[in-house]
């Protein structure tokens, strides 16, 4: 490959660049990476990929950049995939994105969060962002977070979902919060339950209100748990009726008490 010139490696056809190798890939010059086309980046195979150098990374052009495909960025190792800038993420497509591991999505940085667009937010995969942790949740912009859809909001772990300000969640769409499953809403601190609305409260199914410990149905407010229709009373677990404090248990109404 360290022969070929320039003119050389932009004629080779993308059957020839698919067939490129690792080492192929990480021998070739600055000069020569800089003449491959979209076309030919297009081209090359996941393995292939997985050749690319540091300093290739670096020299990624937006052109080239969003000439990647899901299979191609999600090929890329966590080396790779930390070399690069926040400009170059925000040039990946949305359909480069979608190919962005739990891996990749773990490790990204605040300053890498921060670049991506509504649209690469909303084009990660469920397996993607369930990498997304507690510490990088804080890093989402008001904007962003609302751009999560339903689905990628069932695939956020526990450790994501406890990383979300109480504005955060309020902040929620009634879509994007019906879409919780039991199991985070059981990760949800007292502080995020206390914070709940009654709008919020009155999408809780009783899969939903049978996964709340003692510690949270304590938590919500009087306004919040006086929402509770009779359906959602009865939905509580027997440990998670032992948490109702006495404020609680006195202002029950007559309908809630015959649940």
């Amino acid at each position: 490959m360290a022969s070929l010139t320039a003119t050389q490696v932009s004629a080779l056809t993308p059957t020839e660049v698919s067939g490129l190798t690792p080492t192929h890939i990480a021998a070739l010059t600055p000069t020569q990476f800089a003449a491959l086309s979209a076309t030919q980046m297009a081209a090359m195979s996941a393995t292939g990929i997985t050749g690319l150098t540091p300093t290739e990374i670096a020299g990624l052009t937006k052109t080239q950049l969003t000439s990647f495909n899901a299979t191609q960025i999600g090929a890329l190792t966590s080396t790779q995939f930390a070399t690069l800038t926040p400009t170059q993420l925000a040039d990946l497509t949305a359909t480069g994105v979608g190919g962005f591991t739990a891996t990749h999505v773990a490790s990204l940085t605040p300053t890498q969060i921060a670049a991506m667009s509504t649209t690469h937010i909303a084009a990660l995969s469920t397996s993607g962002i369930a990498g997304l942790t507690a510490d990088q949740v804080p890093a989402l912009s008001t904007t962003q977070i609302a751009a999560i859809t339903a689905k990628e909001i069932a695939a956020l772990s526990a450790g994501a979902i406890s990383g979300l300000s109480t504005d955060d969640i309020t902040g929620l769409t009634s879509t994007q919060f019906a879409a919780f499953t039991p199991e985070q809403v059981r990760a949800l601190s007292t502080t995020q339950v206390a914070g709940l609305g009654t709008t919020q409260i009155g999408l809780l199914d009783a899969s939903d209100l049978a996964s709340l410990t003692p510690s949270q149905v304590a938590a919500l407010t009087t306004t919040g748990f006086a929402s509770l229709t009779p359906t959602q009373i009865k939905a509580l677990s027997a440990a998670g009726i032992t948490g109702l404090t006495e404020s609680q248990i006195t202002q029950m109404t007559l309908t809630q008490l015959g649940a």
